[in-house]
């Protein structure tokens, strides 16, 4: 090793005629132009993370579209264009994307506000407004409850009962709300 100042400095591993190829040069041919090998496919320009459409969504894109939706479509682009020819001087930006979302919104209707349910829960709440208590209810609706040491039952079992009083308070709320509606 040479020292310089304070850092030791490695000498090169080959002298500098015989240093390797850089990436994006060609290796220099020697011989006839079939004794390289085989030749590997041409390289892309897209970056190696870079993201690709996968084969499936590329297919359901390409698909027919059925008439009803070209008709309605075709039906969207004239209220549009209407709509621009009309008021298109009047409305900024702002208001033609709000008119976007009022568009949308009477087209798409909105979902039920809130977290859905699980399936696993309203079974068990279910099965416990039909009377089933204690040990059976755990057993049929925490799956593996036979082979989990006690703490492990304890938890779940808490986790279930919560969820099933939970269940039991909203549906309380929603019938004296409904009640309270029905009142006005």
């Amino acid at each position: 090793m040479f020292e310089t100042g304070n850092t030791p400095v490695r000498p090169p591993l080959r002298p500098p005629e015989q240093a390797a190829p850089q990436r994006n040069e060609p290796p220099k041919q020697t011989g006839s132009p079939d004794a390289q090998g085989p030749k590997s496919a041409p390289a892309s320009n897209a970056h190696r993370y870079a993201r690709r459409a996968h084969p499936r969504n590329a297919a359901q894109r390409s698909s027919k579209v059925s008439e009803v939706f070209t008709a309605a479509r075709e039906m969207t682009t004239q209220a549009a264009h209407d709509i621009r020819r009309q008021f298109g001087e009047g409305l900024s930006r702002e208001e033609c994307l709000r008119l976007v979302s009022a568009f949308r919104a009477g087209v798409v209707p909105r979902r039920r506000a809130g977290r859905r349910p699980k399936p696993q829960v309203t079974a068990a709440y279910l099965d416990w407004k039909s009377g089933t208590r204690g040990v059976a209810l755990y057993r049929k609706h925490i799956p593996g409850w036979e082979k989990h040491n006690r703490y492990h039952r304890i938890g779940e079992q808490k986790a279930l009962m919560d969820a099933i009083r939970s269940r039991t308070r909203r549906e309380r709320e929603g019938a004296a709300r409904r009640s309270r509606s029905g009142m006005l």
